[in-house]
């Protein structure tokens, strides 16, 4: 599947996990969140939709759908604990 339909059908399985989540225009809406994800990997973005659904973004309550501009930030802490986990991984590896 292509990188940007990947991110679209995140895009709508976030949006379907919370009520209330119709209100204004579905086009706009969905190019919204489009451009908020526009330059993070389809990976980064699945996994910050899954952390939305489960209730692991810090500060996020879960009451209403989330904004395109937190969808970002989401996916920010995905590649951040990427990140920590990659250089943790290489501290822990044997050196010559």
């Amino acid at each position: 599947m292509q990188t940007p339909q990947r991110k679209l059908k995140d895009i709508q399985r976030l949006l379907s996990a919370f009520p209330g989540s119709s209100q204004g225009d579905p086009t706009l809406m969905l190019h919204n969140y489009l451009t908020a994800v526009d330059d993070w990997h389809a990976d980064h973005v699945e996994d910050a939709v899954t952390m939305f659904i489960k209730g692991q973004v810090p500060g996020y309550d879960g009451r209403f759908v989330p904004t395109a501009p937190m969808l970002a930030g989401a996916c920010r802490l995905v590649l951040e604990k990427q990140n920590r986990a990659r250089y943790l991984d290489g501290i822990a590896a044997p050196r010559l």
